[in-house]
This record gives structure tokens, C-alpha cells and sequence, in this order.
């Protein structure tokens, strides 16, 4: 669905922007957590923190936590 309306309102493909993709809910088998509305912010892993429907979401990058 994105990729037809990029194209037709922008003329681009999908490849012409930057995009990732997050999961709300997950198992983190790497880490051995559930994480349900919670996201992890690795170094230098790209995040989205929604705040509300009137301001938005926050587009950051992790900064990382020992822990």
C-alpha cells in the first residue's frame, strides 16, 4: 500500500526513502525478554517512541545501557 501511494503522489519508489520497521509486542530471544510495549534502544539502533495522537512520535537513536 505505502509503495503505490508513494508512487503515485511522489513518483519514487520505497528504495528512494529511509524507513524501519519496530514491533510493539515481541519475544527478544537475543536478550531472553518479553517485551510488550516496550522497545529496545541498542547503540545506534533507530527507534520510534509514540508520545499521543496529537503530538505525535519521537524518531531517535539508542544510545545503548550496559544492563
Amino acid at each position: 500500500m505505502a509503495e503505490i501511494l508513494l508512487q503515485r503522489i511522489f513518483n519514487k519508489s520505497l528504495d528512494d526513502f529511509e524507513y524501519f520497521h519496530t514491533v510493539h509486542n515481541y519475544i527478544d530471544f537475543k536478550d531472553n525478554i518479553i517485551r510488550k510495549g516496550a522497545i529496545s534502544a541498542y547503540e545506534g539502533e533507530k527507534v520510534l517512541i509514540p508520545i499521543n495522537m496529537r503530538d505525535g512520535s519521537i524518531l531517535a537513536i539508542g544510545k545503548g545501557n550496559p544492563d
